[in-house]
């Protein structure tokens, strides 16, 4: 729960979700930028994930952005000796707003498809994991940092992402005790490189 409070505290004191520029005669408004994400997720039963993404952003002359993402993830799930690798796709809209000191907070909202292969304990016992192949809405508030040479930056952030699975994950520990994983929460720290055109 510290843990939690801190990084809510980051967020909202500092920075995150991706890259950000005031439009300038030089370029024109439309950035390209290509990302990694760190996933730290809020259940246990969730490994830590990591992914890559893809954004393309159209500038306003006020500082402020539209954008379009579209992300690749993976993490793991275990219950007992029991694991499954599951991959994850989320396609999104957001806006940023930029603020003081080259900061920004922006908001994405879009969906996201889930799979996750079935899997059996090894050892004899009733672990389980069951299959999920679905899709669900998600909605991600964040900031970030940047850092500028000419038309590319480098850009750090940090986010918490709501994401419900389409269908729930059922783990089944060594006792035959059923438990559904409905979510996927996370807070995201991600790092991307972004140019202007």
């Amino acid at each position: 729960m510290g843990r939690l409070f801190l990084m809510v505290n980051l967020l909202i004191a500092s920075n995150m979700a991706f890259c950000q520029e005031r439009p300038t005669q030089q370029y024109a408004n439309l950035g390209v930028g290509f990302g990694a994400v760190y996933q730290h997720h809020q259940l246990k039963d969730i490994g830590d994930g990591v992914g890559d993404y893809f954004q393309i952003q159209f500038l306003n002359e006020d500082g402020s952005s539209f954008f379009l993402h579209n992300e690749q993830s993976g993490f793991d799930l275990t219950i007992g000796d029991t694991h499954s690798h599951g991959t994850q796709n989320v396609s999104a809209i957001g806006a940023a707003y930029l603020g003081a000191y080259d900061s920004v907070l922006s908001l994405m909202v879009g969906g996201a498809t889930s799979y996750v292969p079935a899997s059996i304990g090894v050892t004899g016992g009733n672990e389980s994991i069951s299959y999920n192949h679905s899709s669900s809405p998600m909605v991600e508030l964040g900031g970030k940092w940047s850092t500028a040479a000419g038309p590319t930056r480098m850009c750090f952030g940090l986010s918490y992402r709501l994401l419900r699975f389409g269908q729930p994950i059922t783990l089944t520990d060594a006792e035959g005790t059923a438990a559904l994983l409905q979510n996927k929460n996370s807070m995201n720290f991600n790092i991307a490189v972004m140019k202007l055109f």
